[in-house]
């Protein structure tokens, strides 16, 4: 019945009318939805003035809702909505000027708007000029501006800049730490489906920062963020279920969720995925699987992955044994600061495997992994320093 009306009053000349007549089509309310329509009625109140309308009608050439993609039409009715000097329609005219949409991108314009939106307690503007203060965007860095944007936001309950207060009291970032505070606010947005606040809210009761340790708890939060498409909480998840060893369900739950954020080339999803198929629980490994992950993340420049895979290459597990590749990858590995690699990188130069042998270049990675407190490394070392013809009788250690 509400949608007839406004049709009859749209059809009166109503403004006010016929700017919610498109709004009822654009969400199906009282009628099928028709973004198409919608469009149409947000055209006519926008032409006619309404600056709910204008940005409204730009926001669909944004997205492409029921008229074809246009940024410069976008830009456009945005710039109507700022001669009325509507917040929102400052918001989104810098947010064009930040990304390029439809003008030459012009940080400091954006960070212009941004400004002009926030003093009129736009909460995103306030937000996205916090962030503007934090990285230096378009304006000259100031961590005390950004934290003052972030609380006014946040106090105003935009979500995203609770969930980022949260880290910002965690990491110390403008504030001095408080993971009291942090967790507050990470609380805050939880509960209110931020997706970002979810994930840290999981990791703090995983590690018991600001709160007693519960890992019921964290699995919790881990979960609703990984419903939600978190690749970070899609791991964090798997990693949990996979603690429950003696568990079958569990373990099948840790391999779904790695697999899924490994699938979206998530790195760390890929490792655990590649160490859980060669630490399989209850079952035989399935080398080829974890070599097959560990490839994967070690493509990406997992470290450890890296380690893992030349580990498969200098054993065949998995792969056909190839020692030169072994090297290759623990070179990378080791390169990256893996203590384990240098060591495995170190005994490769001592033997002469996959590499020539060079004793000085052995040396030097056994050093390098004694410094991280590796302790066949250091043996290794201090058998170089102190014995006699070392290197025909090391070999009984490796």
């Amino acid at each position: 019945m509400e949608f007839e009306n406004y049709q009859q009053a749209a059809k009166n000349g109503d403004i006010e009318a016929t700017y919610q007549v498109g709004q009822c089509y654009f969400y199906g309310m009282g009628i099928t939805q028709n973004t198409k329509k919608a469009h149409y009625w947000f055209q006519i109140a926008a032409k006619q003035g309404h600056v709910q309308a204008q940005v409204d009608l730009a926001m669909c050439y944004i997205n492409g809702s029921g008229v074809k993609k246009n940024t410069q039409k976008a830009v456009f009715w945005f710039w109507e909505g700022v001669k009325q000097y509507y917040a929102p329609a400052q918001f989104n005219l810098g947010t064009c000027y930040a990304n390029g949409l439809g003008v030459t991108q012009d940080l400091e314009e954006a960070t212009f708007w941004y400004q002009a939106a926030a003093q009129q307690n736009n909460t995103d503007a306030q937000y996205h000029l916090g962030l503007c203060y934090e990285n230096g965007v378009g304006i000259e860095q100031n961590l005390n501006e950004a934290i003052f944007w972030f609380i006014k936001s946040a106090t105003h309950n935009n979500i995203q800049a609770q969930a980022h207060l949260g880290v910002c009291y965690m990491a110390g970032v403008g504030v001095l730490p408080d993971n009291k505070l942090a967790l507050y606010w990470f609380n805050k947005a939880a509960t209110q489906g931020e997706i970002t606040a979810q994930y840290h809210l999981g990791l703090c009761y995983e590690n018991g920062i600001g709160v007693q340790q519960n890992f019921d708890t964290a699995i919790f939060w881990f979960k609703k963020a990984a419903l939600q498409g978190d690749i970070f909480a899609q791991n964090s998840l798997g990693v949990m279920y996979s603690y429950k060893e003696d568990d079958a369900a569990s373990q099948s739950a840790a391999i779904k969720w790695f697999t899924i954020a490994a699938q979206q080339s998530n790195s760390s999803a890929q490792l655990n995925l590649g160490l859980h198929y060669l630490n399989s629980t209850g079952s035989d490994p399935n080398f080829e699987k974890a070599a097959y992950w560990f490839y994967e993340a070690a493509q990406l420049g997992n470290a450890d992955a890296q380690n893992n895979l030349a580990l498969c290459y200098l054993h065949g597990n998995g792969v056909i044994r190839d020692v030169e590749q072994a090297a290759f990858w623990f070179t990378k590995a080791a390169t990256a600061g893996v203590a384990k690699a240098q060591f495995y990188l170190g005994t490769l130069f001592e033997e002469g495997l996959g590499v020539e042998i060079n004793f000085d270049t052995a040396n030097y990675w056994f050093l390098e992994a004694s410094k991280q407190g590796h302790v066949e490394a250091s043996f290794k070392l201090g058998a170089v320093v102190n014995m006699d013809n070392v290197w025909m009788r090391i070999a009984r250690y490796i």
